[in-house]
């Protein structure tokens, strides 16, 4: 980052008042390659997440456990068919 800041060169104020940094090529390639390289691990850091929430999801479906909005679906169609209305259709 040291680097990054000895290569600034200053603030540019164009036409529209607007303040625009002025870096040297190299200064905004190794910016440029930081980000990326950011931008790659944070990527590789969600697939990860997903595939542990797969294996999370599978091995709970796996031992009978559902989430919350599954217990509530499964009250209201049993509430349903205490009434007789289970297979009529919805309005």
């Amino acid at each position: 980052m040291k680097k990054l800041m000895e290569s600034w060169r200053g603030l540019i104020n164009d036409d529209e008042s607007e303040e625009r940094v002025c870096l040297d090529r190299s200064a905004f390639d190794l910016l440029m390659k930081r980000v990326a390289d950011e931008y790659d691990d944070h990527l590789k850091n969600v697939m990860i997440e997903d595939e542990q929430r797969q294996k999370i999801d599978k091995l709970c479906n796996q031992y009978g456990y559902r989430e919350f909005s599954d217990f509530l679906r499964s009250v209201n169609l049993y509430n349903l068919a205490q009434k007789g209305n289970l297979m009529k259709p919805q309005k």
